[in-house]
């Protein structure tokens, strides 16, 4: 009977799923089961449909708080819910839809909904139900052979569990400041498993429940007294659960380093458990649902071991330390470069594989050294031997070094005149080296170029450690599109400052060491 869940909408199913973890909650057992015949279903749906109207706005208070500050609470006065502008529960006096409600702005229709779904579900249960977007927000029209098109219909306990889906607080969601609506994620996995007896969707909930709580200092915002004026939204528009980082589009990156945070902050959580949630995730799509917005996501298992090792959240949370080259720091978060750039990691981290990695490099940037383990995971990955990718590491770093030394004699002698800074006389170097990386037409040819160019920027080798990676580039063991991603990639990390490779008054004793000569 179970089964038959699986069968419905990922945003049903969800609801049904959030509607019996409030229910365990309820009766404080995390593991008991509703019954799920018809009737018991109908009664936890109208339960949940009144759970739902509890926090379905924020209510702006500024007394007991700094003149500039405002605290936003749930408003839990349902039997007054009645959101617009003729009750006065408006954004003018300080009413704000929750993010995790996925309606219009017109609010107001859902609220209707709940109570005609509740009505109907005393009724007969074997009836159809509209299935409008006030409720339903991914559906759209449809023509059923008449002059106009209508809402489609669905059963009625599907449509009601919609409904708990689309309002309930126990999903992780955000508001979409491109259009200015409500979004949230909507895992596709199933309700029940017949092959291990469990529950996966409810298992996603109590994960997720873990993270949403102690949010108190995101429901704090800003206030300006004397225009009487709400300055934006506070934090908890931009992700309802703890650790939602800024720099990192909401999405399924965003809920995943959330919980690498646990992790980081040695919080006491089991990382089984953590691990398990990421395998019941990866590989399935992840709805992300909005009333102006209707997409999806996926990742592959290559997540599980950064996510639970807390890589993925130390990587994440030092975005905003990335470099554009070209672009300065003050204004790179105006640039559109930057969206690329965030689109493209996103893109990158949840795919692993070479045409997203090498969109990512497109946006040329300088990364911070937290980013070193999830580069070096990407291509040991693509089957390249531990070896040769730590090679590649040193050479990258070498390369590196070499170009803040660079850069930092051509300030010297500059004294001035040009006005740049060490970093962006580093950024031209670097992007010099990525040209004669990129110009390469084979492995040879690469390595030639790059010594050459390191000799006559400066008076130092490349590190001994580099040469398993030229041996593999110069035999074909490494494709040579596939080591001038190892280059730039390495090469682009802030590794430190420590020197690896030795001040000699020639380049070629590394490659001549490996069976290369320059001519």
């Amino acid at each position: 009977m179970e089964d038959r869940f699986n069968n419905w909408h990922p945003l049903p199913r969800y609801g049904l799923a959030a509607a019996i973890h409030d229910w365990r909650s309820r009766i404080d057992n995390m593991q008991a089961m509703p019954e799920l015949h018809d009737t018991a279903l109908a009664e936890l749906a109208g339960e949940a449909l009144t759970k739902v109207q509890f926090g379905f706005l924020l209510e702006a208070r500024t007394e007991g708080v700094a003149a500039d500050t405002v605290t936003y609470s749930l408003f839990n006065q349902i039997d007054r819910l009645a959101p617009g502008s003729k009750s006065g529960q408006n954004a003018a006096n300080g009413f704000f839809l929750a993010p995790h409600v996925l309606t219009s702005n017109n609010s107001g229709m859902m609220v209707q909904e709940f109570k005609a779904l509740q009505k109907a579900l005393k009724g007969g249960l074997d009836k159809s139900y509209q299935l409008k977007r006030s409720f339903s927000p991914q559906t759209s029209k449809i023509n059923a052979g008449t002059k106009s098109m209508s809402d489609p219909k669905d059963e009625l306990l599907a449509a009601a569990y919609t409904a708990v889906g689309a309002a309930t607080a126990n999903k992780a969601a955000a508001l979409d400041y491109d259009t200015f609506t409500n979004i949230g994620l909507i895992p596709d996995i199933p309700f029940s498993s017949p092959i291990t007896g469990g529950y996966p969707l409810l298992d996603y909930l109590k994960s997720l429940s873990r993270i949403q709580k102690d949010l108190a200092d995101a429901y704090v915002g800003r206030y300006d007294p004397e225009k009487k004026k709400y300055i934006g939204r506070p934090p908890i528009y931009r992700g309802n659960f703890r650790n939602a980082l800024n720099n990192v589009n909401f999405g399924i990156l965003q809920l995943l380093a959330a919980f690498s945070g646990l992790i980081v902050q040695g919080e006491e959580v089991d990382k089984e458990e953590i691990v398990s949630l990421v395998d019941i995730l990866a590989g399935r799509p992840m709805m992300i649902i909005g009333y102006d917005y209707n997409g999806q996501q996926q990742f592959g298992t290559h997540l599980t071991e950064i996510t639970a090792n807390g890589e993925l959240y130390r990587a994440l949370n030092e975005v905003w330390k990335i470099e554009l080259v070209g672009v300065d720091s003050a204004k790179k978060y105006k640039s559109p470069h930057w969206e690329h750039l965030k689109r493209n990691l996103d893109r990158w981290l949840r795919r692993f594989d070479p045409a997203s990695l090498r969109g990512f490099l497109s946006v040329r940037a300088n990364y911070p050294v937290t980013f070193l383990p999830l580069i070096h995971k990407y291509f040991l990955m693509q089957e390249i031997s531990k070896e040769v990718v730590d090679s590649a590491m040193a050479m990258g770093k070498s390369l590196n070094s070499a170009a803040y030394k660079a850069a930092k004699d051509k300030y010297s002698s500059d004294k001035g005149v040009t006005e740049r800074n060490i970093s962006e006389y580093k950024s031209r170097v670097l992007s010099s080296l990525e040209g004669n990386i990129r110009s390469a037409k084979g492995g040879s040819q690469l390595l030639s170029q790059v010594s050459t160019l390191i000799g006559r920027m400066t008076s130092y080798d490349l590190s001994p450690k580099s040469a398993p990676f030229m041996k593999a580039v110069l035999t074909g063991e490494v494709d040579y599109k596939v080591a001038q991603d190892l280059l730039i990639a390495f090469m682009r990390l802030n590794q430190g400052k420590k020197k690896e490779f030795a001040e000699t008054t020639t380049d070629t004793d590394t490659l001549e060491s490996v069976g290369f000569s320059i001519d």
